[in-house]
């Protein structure tokens, strides 16, 4: 936009850009500066150049939530490529709710589309990562060239190893289990992050819901977690300013804090301003492995209980 305005006004206007653009980077360097001043200094870099460095540093994950999203949305604005290489390198790092946001602007361009889907493709930005809404989003914005050279990338696609193990427990789905032993299998194995009948902490997906995609969506998520996550129930890795590490489902986020929370409904909240990397692990809070105190009775007794009519 600067530049167009330069031209028309026969590089008048960019002086006054320049000076606007230094107002707010001063803005952006001053530590009295509020959430509020810097998020409208944010909007002005707009009328600059794109800078990757200073972009980065939006980016981080100290950095005030709003500032975060209003760095993306100003990206968007420019043209030039390194905007679809820095979004790329962060994704990792960005949270739930900057991702759509994150997402928008990959896509806003044909260029910056190309870059994400290779990036899916090469796995720097895993699949599960996307919801259906956000793959729906891309995958209709896809140009011809584009749906072919990338046929089937969204095509579901799980460890064999884990699908052989939920093929092998199919026998679980008719066998007859016993409610009150399945119970018991509920409150060791799944209580710590599912609350039913009372029980456990309300942490995961509703089980109550689950019910109603039957035994054998149940069965499979149990054994095969990271086939299908919904990404707010995503694990994320946090590494503070002090070396701590603190890992969990971003259950609150604000403007000036991050709260994770693990199973046993245990949180820990961490200040963005102490935060030196925050990242997405790419799997489900639900660990793998529950076939090994779960077996083909034990599971049987767990989807009676979970199925059972509770009118």
């Amino acid at each position: 936009m600067s530049q167009q305005l330069a031209a028309v006004t026969n590089g008048k206007s960019a002086s006054v850009f320049e000076e606007l653009v230094n107002d707010a980077l001063a803005v952006l360097a001053h530590e009295e500066s509020t959430e509020p001043q810097k998020v409208d200094a944010v909007k002005v870099l707009r009328y600059g150049a794109f800078d990757p460095d200073r972009f980065e540093q939006l980016l981080a994950p100290s950095a005030p939530l709003e500032v975060q999203r209003q760095a993306i949305l100003v990206m968007g604005t420019f043209e030039s490529p390194g905007v679809a290489e820095l979004l790329i390198d962060k994704w990792p790092e960005l949270s739930p709710q900057l991702r759509p946001t994150a997402l928008d602007a990959l896509v806003s361009r044909d260029v910056w589309r190309s870059e994400l889907l290779a990036a899916i493709k090469a796995k720097s930005i895993v699949t599960a990562d996307l919801g259906a809404n956000q793959i729906a989003q891309l995958t209709s914005l896809m140009t011809d060239d584009q749906a072919k050279q990338y046929s089937g990338l969204f095509e579901k696609t799980s460890n064999a190893e884990r699908e052989a193990l939920v093929k092998a427990y199919q026998p679980a789905l008719t066998a007859k289990g016993d409610v009150a032993k399945g119970k018991v299998v509920f409150e060791k194995n799944c209580a710590g992050c599912h609350q039913l009948d009372g029980i456990g902490h309300a942490i995961g997906p509703n089980l109550a819901a689950m019910k109603n995609r039957g035994p054998d969506a149940i069965l499979a998520n149990v054994l095969n977690p990271n086939a299908e996550v919904n990404p707010q129930y995503m694990n994320y890795i946090c590494q503070t300013l002090d070396g701590r590490v603190v890992s969990g489902m971003i259950g609150n986020e604000t403007s000036n804090s991050v709260t994770f929370i693990q199973a046993d409904k245990k949180s820990e909240t961490v200040l963005r301003i102490d935060i030196d990397q925050m990242r997405s692990t790419g799997v489900s809070l639900m660990p793998e492995g529950l076939e090994k105190t779960i077996d083909q009775d034990a599971m049987a007794d767990l989807l009676t209980y979970l199925m059972q009519d509770r009118n």
